[in-house]
């Protein structure tokens, strides 16, 4: 599908979005500031680790790819740089068709057929600038005449200076398998000192794990420029996968999901860690909030 590429101008933002190359934003800057870290039009989002992008029917890792649901055994084809691991699930592998384009506002949507994936859905997303920010949001419908497992989250990459710091309250967090990058393997509540329930500089910091019974608010300050970005999102968001490599310092993702990640191969998970289910027509939707100031 060659599908041009759109844009939102309006209210000092300027984004960019890649309709083609799995829905993502490729440019997000208010009044010329990269709220986002910047991409590059016409390649997919695991080429360039930049803007963001869209997480359905799951978020993060499924171990090998494989999971059981309802009777049948999955067996998920993996990207070849996630192998053996399924990773992200559809959205970010896919186009998307342009359903609106407005100066403050996009719709984009993902149909996709039944196949590894065992369901048929529908998948949104909307992405709308108004007086407080910029807002993302997604939904995924089952258009299947079974039950369907599902997650949905939001990657995005937000700018990693030297003297970035962050600031997201959570009460605990999966430890991962030093092996297995991202894996999780056990559960640990957070104490106030290792934790980001204060403003905390990520120099140091090397983390890829899930952060859960999250407040869904978070803060990133750049103290070089006095930028202050702030993160809502919607109930349904309340885990936090926090990507900030140490060996990849221009790196820094703060990833607002609907799932612990595996989730659907570790069991008696609490239900706000748990993937949901959707009933034949039901949908799942949820949305962030990005908004920026000057604190000077």
């Amino acid at each position: 599908m060659n599908t041009p590429l759109v844009e939102i101008n309006a209210l000092g933002w300027q984004i960019g979005f890649d309709p083609a190359r799995g829905g993502q934003i490729i440019r997000c800057d208010l009044e010329g500031e990269p709220i986002l870290k910047p991409g590059i039009a016409g390649r997919w989002p695991e080429m360039q680790d930049a803007g963001c992008f869209p997480l359905l029917p799951f978020s993060n890792r499924i171990f090998d790819g494989a999971f059981d649901f309802a009777g049948k055994s999955i067996r998920l084809t993996e990207p070849y740089f996630a192998m053996p691991y399924a990773l992200h699930g559809h959205g970010w592998r896919h186009a998307w068709r342009v359903a609106e384009s407005r100066a403050d506002a996009v719709k984009m949507v993902l149909d996709h057929d039944a196949g590894n994936w065992f369901w048929t859905y529908r998948a949104e997303q909307c992405f709308c600038v108004g007086p407080e920010g910029l807002t993302l949001s997604l939904s995924v419908e089952n258009l299947s005449a079974d039950a369907m497992p599902v997650g949905i989250g939001f990657h995005p990459y937000f700018p990693r200076r030297s003297d970035t710091r962050i600031n997201a309250d959570c009460e605990g967090y999966w430890i991962a398998d030093p092996t297995e990058p991202g894996l999780p393997v056990s559960w640990r509540p957070i104490s106030p000192a290792a934790g980001f329930s204060k403003s905390r500089p990520v120099l140091d910091v090397d983390l890829d794990n899930c952060f859960t019974g999250w407040n869904r608010h978070l803060q990133i300050e750049y103290p070089d420029t006095s930028l202050l970005i702030s993160l809502r999102a919607s109930e349904t968001l309340g885990n936090l996968v926090i990507y900030c490599p140490a060996m990849r310092s221009d790196i820094l993702c703060l990833e607002p999901v609907s799932h612990a990640t595996n989730a659907i191969n570790l069991q008696d998970l609490p239900a706000g860690q748990a993937m949901d289910q959707l009933a034949p027509g039901e949908r799942i939707s949820g949305e962030i909030l990005i908004s920026a100031r000057y604190t000077r």
